[in-house]
């Protein structure tokens, strides 16, 4: 499916993959990210006052750039990959220096036990993270597919939430317009190929007068063309 507007989403993992080996390009990453990088180090912080804050930002700094430079796709999105390096490089650290000083681990509300807990917990969310992302981009790309169709036959998302039926009464009416439409191959090739509405042909059809079919054509159109097409998320608004 191509996207048809000039304007994209943000490719976080294409600018991290870029920025590998450009330290120019890492910097400015490293630049727009310190905000969650900063964050990441909060997390830990605990009560270890301001040398330990100071501490783990620098560990969490460092960590972002080992992640750049390690990241490939096969690691799944870049930002939940990022939080993962940084949470085992900050906790490593600790351990190391609590048991320099022969005191226990001690991160907001996680001991030796629970950071192998946490670590699962942060993979499970770092997977749903990048799963809600994955999801988002793909229903992008789905609005903007489905705005170039909808665009052939006149139609713009402004003039579809006006035609779309207010009442519950009228969509389920519409909406067994739009099943028996699609379940009837002559007129859905009518429509596919000549870009044509044949309102009389689905009067007789489906038995909806026309001045009905005039008043939803808009949204029996738009109805009609995301469960034709390939729009598995934009799918589930029509249902």
């Amino acid at each position: 499916m191509q996207i048809r507007s000039m304007e994209r989403p943000i490719d976080i993992d294409k600018m991290a993959l870029e920025a590998r080996n450009s330290r120019e390009e890492q910097n400015k990453l490293i630049e727009q990210f310190l905000p969650f990088i900063k964050s990441r180090a909060v997390k830990y912080s605990g009560k270890g006052g301001r040398s330990q804050h100071d501490d783990l930002i620098s560990i969490a700094m460092t960590s972002f750039y080992e992640a750049i430079g390690t990241y490939d796709k096969s690691k799944g999105h870049f930002i939940p990959f990022a939080e993962l390096v940084i949470a085992n490089r900050i906790i490593d650290h600790t351990r190391l220096h609590s048991k320099h000083e022969g005191k226990t681990v001690s991160f907001h509300e996680v001991d030796d036990d629970d950071n192998i807990i946490y670590l699962h917990e942060v993979n499970k969310a770092s997977i749903r993270n990048a799963e809600i992302q994955k999801r988002t981009l793909i229903l992008l790309e789905e609005i903007e597919e489905f705005k170039s169709e909808a665009k052939v036959w006149g139609i713009t998302m402004e003039s579809l939430v006006k035609a779309s039926p207010k009442h519950k009464e009228l969509r389920e009416v519409y909406k067994d317009v739009i099943i028996k439409i699609c379940n009837d191959s002559q007129i859905t090739e009518i429509m596919r190929n000549k870009k044509y509405f044949p309102i009389k042909l689905v009067s007789e059809r489906t038995g909806l007068s026309i001045k009905k079919l005039e008043r939803g054509r808009a949204f029996i159109i738009a109805s009609i063309i995301i469960r034709t097409g390939d729009y598995e998320l934009l799918i589930s608004y029509v249902k």
